[in-house]
């Protein structure tokens, strides 16, 4: 049904995990970790799909394995979508990095974000995505 999210990390760049909905307002995400390194789980690139227009969520990445991170110092992730593909922020005030007594005390970045269009695609990220393909287009 509409505005039962889909989470995909299925295409070039993308790093997602598992996706678990707490709620219809809520979704925990594990970060699968990165190559050669099973300890690290320090970035991500997703895309959802499938929201209504002004739906609300709260987003938790419940899995990250830094302790020292600059969402703690006021960056926030990157947000863009079919409609609006320009890389935005979201807003710091929306978003917190904490240690989650709920999750056994793994780092967790929540934020919450309102979807504006129906049937838009949008894709949130650590950081603006660079992928193999496009430095082989730079070159």
């Amino acid at each position: 049904p509409k505005g039962q999210l889909q989470f995909t990390g299925d295409f070039e760049g993308g790093n997602l995990g598992t996706v678990k909905s707490i709620s219809e307002f809520e979704y925990e995400i594990s970060l699968r970790h990165d190559t050669n390194a099973p300890k690290y789980r320090l970035w991500f690139h997703f895309k959802v799909n499938n929201c209504k227009a002004g739906q609300r969520v709260v987003i938790s990445i419940v899995n990250f394995s830094k302790q020292r991170s600059l969402f703690r110092d006021g960056m926030s992730p990157l947000v863009c979508s079919t409609s609006k593909p320009r890389w935005e922020r979201i807003p710091p005030k929306n978003c917190f990095y904490y240690r989650s007594q709920r999750n056994s005390y793994a780092y967790v970045l929540s934020y919450l974000f309102v979807f504006d269009k129906e049937n838009d695609i949008y894709a949130f990220a650590y950081s603006y995505p660079f992928t193999y393909t496009y430095q082989q287009h730079l070159l």
